[in-house]
């Protein structure tokens, strides 16, 4: 019995670690804007691509997604 014991808390603690490991990602990260001059992906575009290929039932895999240049 005092193995079975030590085995179940074992499982425990080590399921109690693994749940607080996880749970650090769910912190906000600082949104970082584009500089002026940069290449960005072109959202709206894509959206739009995407929106019209989803009521034809088609998919679209970008190979090179169109970029626009921030200002």
């Amino acid at each position: 019995m005092n193995a079975a014991l030590r085995v179940v808390t074992a499982t425990v603690l080590l399921a109690g670690l693994a749940a607080c490991a996880s749970s650090s990602g769910i912190a906000r990260r600082p949104v970082v804007q584009p500089q002026p001059g940069t290449l960005v992906a072109d959202a709206v575009y894509v959206s739009r691509v995407e929106r019209l290929a989803g009521r034809r039932y088609m998919q679209v895999h970008w190979v090179n997604p169109p970029q626009r240049r921030v200002d």
